[in-house]
């Protein structure tokens, strides 16, 4: 298990600064370098926590694992790899926008202030993730919601 040391603590990781910083080494303009190694080791323990957040197929290889993955799913592993990737997106998107916090207001249409009315797009989708590549790279995992149509 990966982990990363905060204020003399461990804590589980899906990717170390070693990963991240070899990952970043050829994405063009993410500027990770700039970074000091005490906050990428907490956007990697948040970007962690918001992949662990959200609901996956398959079950945990060691039900006493600290983390959602590994995972089995229809009898294979899970990909360590693509879970390094993810969290580095994840960290990013997150050091980017500022907050670990998601909110999605790009679905948003219309929003009315007294009576505090909200409307969405059609098709507007909840967001799980900071960084939509997150759910490109993990979507084998994931659960995915079916629309039924009347």
């Amino acid at each position: 298990m990966k982990t990363v040391l905060i204020k003399e603590i461990e804590y589980p990781v899906y990717a170390t600064i070693e990963d991240a910083n070899e990952y970043f080494n050829a994405v063009f303009g993410s500027n990770w370098e700039t970074i000091d190694d005490e906050t990428k080791n907490v956007l990697l323990v948040s970007a962690t926590r918001s992949i662990d957040y959200a609901e996956w197929k398959g079950a945990k290889v060691d039900e006493e694992q600290a983390l959602a993955f590994p995972r089995y799913i229809a009898g294979k592993k899970t990909d360590d790899d693509l879970l390094m990737k993810a969290c580095c997106e994840e960290a990013i998107a997150i050091y980017k926008s500022g907050s670990s916090n998601v909110s999605n207001t790009e679905g948003i249409q219309s929003i009315k202030v007294q009576d505090t009315q909200i409307t969405f797009r059609a098709n507007a989708e909840e967001q799980k993730f900071k960084s939509n590549a997150v759910e490109e790279i993990l979507r084998p995992y994931m659960y995915l919601g079916v629309s039924v149509l009347f």
